[in-house]
């Protein structure tokens, strides 16, 4: 062993990172927003699963969370940590895994699982199946799992239909691997129980960030003020069509009503609520993964209150003087907080 990894090494009677391993970690993570408890859990779980963080076996992954205001963070690893975790369990305890073929299996009730999935198929797999066997000498012990497309795909961003660039270009090996994790954790539940790939917190994050959204529509916050959406032109009846949303409008002014002003009703005929709604969901595609979350509960917010893409530029515009992408993370989280406030206030009644 070198005396950089020696260094580095965790010792198992070690109870909190040392600062040789601390000013390593800092290249790795920003480790002054982990709260030292995230810390003392994650050095323990480095220890319980004998991954390496200093080589990227195994990582804290920070996502933001809009309604506590602050970052979560989730112990994530990749399937080789998995792989890994596997082996040393068979060293240890001296059983011999086995894997039967990985098999796919195409749409439709009467297609049959396959051993070989074609690239260049024009649709991805529905599901993907890895069995294992695990024999400790006495006794042989069968598991399966089966990992469904619809589940795990991820997508370029909320309310996307195409997938991100992964699961678009090797949609069957993505769903191979979450397949695999999905065994090896119903195998080993003790071992690798509350570790997650990659690939597979990818659809979690979209599960959370919906569920979020929905519990926050029509939560009050507090300081956007009061924007009344400003009047939308006619949305021509070409912009309509299925195949995808119109243009964006141009910008419009958008009103700010001071507190103790009445709602005015505004003039001119709305957007086409489909349009708005699409619209207002671009926002998600901006920026990195904590940006695109925030931006994500900002979009519903607005949705909900009737407000239209304009009013919201118009009004970080006013306010910042810059664009939503420029924004850095506490004016993002202003924001939303400013703008579930007004819409409480507003009774989404715009």
């Amino acid at each position: 062993m070198s005396a950089v990894n020696s260094a580095l090494a965790i010792r198992d009677d070690q109870a909190v990172f040392d600062e040789p391993q601390i000013r390593a970690l800092r290249e790795i993570v920003k480790l002054e927003h982990v709260p030292p408890a995230m810390q003392t859990v994650f050095l323990h779980q480095c220890r319980r699963t004998g991954l390496d963080p200093f080589l990227r076996q195994i990582y804290l992954v920070a996502r933001w969370d809009g309604i506590e205001g602050r970052d979560r963070f989730t112990i994530q690893t990749g399937i080789d940590g998995f792989r890994l975790i596997r082996d040393r369990i068979e060293r240890q305890r001296k059983l011999t895994v086995s894997y039967e073929d990985t098999v796919w299996r195409g749409k439709g009730s009467d297609a049959a699982w396959t051993d070989f999935w074609d690239s260049d198929s024009d649709e991805p797999p529905v599901a993907a199946k890895v069995v294992i066997t695990v024999d400790d000498g006495a006794r042989q012990r069968r598991f399966s799992a089966v990992a469904h497309y619809r589940e795990y795909v991820a997508y370029k961003g909320r309310g996307q239909t195409e997938p991100n660039s992964m699961w678009k270009k090797m949609p069957a090996g993505q769903l191979a691997k979450c397949a695999e994790a999905l065994v090896l954790r119903k195998a080993f539940p003790q071992d690798l129980g509350g570790l997650y790939t990659e690939e597979e917190m990818e659809q979690a994050d979209q599960q959370a960030a919906a569920e979020r959204q929905a519990a926050t529509l029509r939560e009050t916050a507090e300081r956007l003020g009061k924007v009344a959406p400003s009047p939308a032109p006619d949305v021509p009846a070409a912009t309509q069509a299925d195949d995808g949303p119109p243009p964006p409008d141009e910008p419009v002014d958008a009103e700010i009503i001071p507190d103790d002003a009445e709602q005015q009703p505004t003039a001119g005929k709305p957007a086409d609520e489909a349009t708005r709604r699409a619209e207002l969901q671009a926002l998600a595609e901006i920026g990195d993964a904590g940006q695109r979350a925030v931006l994500s509960r900002l979009a519903a917010v607005a949705a909900e209150a009737g407000w239209t893409r304009a009013d919201i530029d118009r009004a970080v515009t006013d306010r910042y003087g810059k664009a939503v992408g420029d924004l850095n993370m506490d004016q993002l989280s202003k924001l939303y907080s400013d703008a579930r406030k007004a819409a409480g206030q507003l009774g989404g009644k715009l």
